[in-house]
C-alpha cells in the first residue's frame, strides 16, 4: 500500500477501516454459514419428515432481508469512511 500524502492520520484511518472491514467480513461469513446450513436445508425439504416446512415465499423474504442487510451494512461502512 502506498500513501501519497504526508498525513499520518491517513494511516490510522486505514488501520481502523481495515479492522471494521475484517469484522464485517467475519460477521457476513457467519451469517452465510448459518443461513446455508439451516434455511437452505429447510427450503430444500430436508426436514420435511420432521414436519418442518419452509414455504418458497418465506424463503424469498428471508433471502431478500439477508441481501438488504448486507447492502445496508456496506453503505454504512462507506459513509463512515467517506469512500
Amino acid at each position: 500500500m502506498v500513501i501519497m500524502s504526508e498525513r499520518l492520520r491517513d494511516i490510522e484511518m486505514l488501520i481502523t477501516f481495515n479492522e471494521k472491514v475484517r469484522r464485517e467480513s467475519i460477521e457476513d461469513l457467519v451469517w452465510v454459514f448459518i443461513y446455508n446450513l439451516t434455511l437452505v436445508s429447510i427450503a430444500m425439504g430436508n426436514l420435511y419428515h420432521e414436519g418442518i416446512i419452509l414455504r418458497p415465499e418465506m424463503a424469498v423474504i428471508i433471502m431478500i432481508t439477508s441481501e438488504k442487510n448486507y447492502i445496508v451494512k456496506k453503505h454504512i461502512l462507506e459513509i463512515a469512511f467517506k469512500l
